[in-house]
């Protein structure tokens, strides 16, 4: 699971930052960081203050079986916002995030709690 998790590490900021001609999205360094910095607080959040109560209700098991499916989310998404930045204008401009946010939140979420099933 770490190999996994730190593979989307390497690969999200690789599709993020390449043109929307090579399968990526095309946002600046700048969104790149706002994105990880959001994941970031997600993370703390969620580590700290649902997954202890989670993990007691549920069990280590039941919430890895959970939890790993979000992987499956995660490695998706990117191929819908590729098509979506391809086809339609407005979703991100200028390197910038517009309406990419409204996809970039899930896709940091589902990757928080994919990153949670190893914890």
């Amino acid at each position: 699971m770490a190999v996994i998790s730190l593979s989307f590490d390497a690969i999200f900021v690789l599709w993020s930052y390449s043109p929307k001609e090579l399968y990526g999205i095309g946002i600046s360094p700048g969104s790149i960081a706002q994105a990880f910095a959001f994941k970031g607080c997600l993370s703390i959040v969620i580590a700290f203050g649902i997954f202890p109560i989670l993990q007691r209700r549920l069990g280590a098991l039941a919430l890895y079986n959970v939890l790993t499916p979000f992987w499956v989310i995660s490695f998706t998404l990117p191929f819908i916002m590729n098509i979506l930045v391809k086809n339609h204008t407005g979703w991100v401009e200028q390197g910038e995030m517009k309406k990419m946010w409204g996809l970039m939140v899930p896709l940091m979420f589902t990757y928080t709690m994919g990153d949670l099933a190893w914890a």
